[in-house]
């Protein structure tokens, strides 16, 4: 356990998440809390236990609805191993009531807003792109979230790292999974870790768009787990554990150390910001303009706070429907060019299509970007 909470403590994207505020970054805590307590009330048969998962249930799906996957693996964990506790309906209650009062601030927001979030996980699940079973991806998907499990926490990208620990920590785990069958307490601690691992990583194959880092949140403490159970078992194989498990120790807590972020020069990527948004005020000679940013997945929010809070908002290409008369259109259009190399003329984005044909009247390299100024286009332009 400080094994596993010490690598945990040094890994460098778990300590970029912890960083900011966000929903999704608390996962780890409350998911690791649901998985102990599923363990005390199953292994060591305390009931009273089903009231607080419920709670916590509750809390963590209004961080992130990936927490559903966490639910079917308590759910199918409950139904193999809950033995007497599956026929008692003071467990089934204790689950709902708890998680209705972990859940009740959510509810409560959707009954005073007709329910948005209710209506879009309903066509998520039922009518979304996002799930379902393709044959010929399921496979692969399943395979890259087992080694971004371990490559992306435990062993900073390292590939080598990657394939010694994954390999290590399956086998040492299945084997002693296998090796204490006959011991029921052991046997249904390791059928927990189990079913979290093989399950969750399972539901993943259902799942058909990009697969990002946090998704992982509800299995976070899951690798560094397996890892330390494995590294400690090898420790203790004598002299020769000693000097392996120790030398391993030691990589790992230098390949993390060595990528932890404070350890990085900063990007400053607002003071960037700031720079080019102070650029195009003083183009813009304080007349009225619009803006659009042709980037990979970045917004142009930061340079319309800083334009804005100087006096000089940008104006909001509408569409002809809602501005029939093009009030909205000015006479000048920025494009800020985060991806290179960047065409402005002719670019699908709304922002410039909105704009009308126009023609690039100058072009400047700022900090990392480019900044173009486009013209509306002139029958001399031909």
């Amino acid at each position: 356990g400080l094994l596993a909470a010490g690598l945990y403590a040094i890994s460098p994207l778990v300590i970029a998440y912890s960083r900011s505020s966000w929903n999704p970054n608390l996962m780890p805590f409350f998911c690791l809390a649901i998985i102990w307590l599923v363990w005390k009330a199953v292994v060591q048969g305390k009931n009273l236990w089903w009231g607080a998962i419920g709670f916590l249930f509750g809390i963590a799906l209004q961080l992130h609805y990936l927490t559903t996957f966490l639910m079917v693996v308590v759910a199918v964990y409950f139904l193999l191993f809950g033995g007497e506790q599956r026929r008692n309906y003071l467990v089934y209650l204790r689950g709902l009531t708890g998680f209705m009062i972990g859940w009740f601030p959510f509810l409560l927001f959707e009954l005073r807003h007709h329910f948005p979030n209710l209506r879009t996980l309903y066509r998520f699940i039922f009518f979304g792109r996002e799930t379902g079973f393709t044959y010929n991806k399921f496979l692969p998907i399943v395979s890259n979230v087992f080694f971004r499990l371990f490559n992306r926490l435990v062993v900073n990208n390292q590939l080598i790292l990657t394939y010694i620990f994954l390999f290590l920590s399956l086998a040492i785990f299945i084997f002693s999974w296998i090796r204490n069958r006959s011991e029921e307490k052991s046997f249904k601690t390791f059928s927990l870790l189990a079913c979290w691992l093989f399950l969750g990583v399972f539901l993943f194959g259902f799942y058909r768009k990009g697969i990002y880092d946090y998704y992982f949140g509800f299995m976070f403490p899951l690798p560094f787990l397996l890892v330390s159970f494995a590294l400690i078992k090898i420790i203790k194989m004598g002299l020769a554990g000693h000097l392996i498990g120790g030398f391993l120790i030691l990589g790992l807590v230098g390949v993390n150390l060595k990528g932890v972020p404070f350890c990085s020069p900063p990007n400053h990527q607002l003071a960037q910001a700031r720079q080019i948004a102070r650029f195009i005020f003083d183009q813009a000679h304080g007349k009225p303009f619009n803006l659009a940013l042709i980037t990979g997945n970045n917004s142009d929010h930061t340079y319309r706070y800083f334009l804005e809070i100087w006096g000089n908002s940008p104006i909001v290409i509408k569409n002809p429907q809602i501005d029939p008369a093009r009030k909205t259109v000015t006479n000048q259009l920025f494009v800020i060019c985060e991806s290179l190399p960047c065409s402005p003329e002719g670019n699908p984005l709304w922002e410039i299509a909105g704009f009308g044909r126009a023609k690039i009247e100058n072009e400047w390299t700022i900090s990392v970007v480019k900044v173009y100024k486009l013209r509306h286009w002139r029958a001399k332009d031909e």
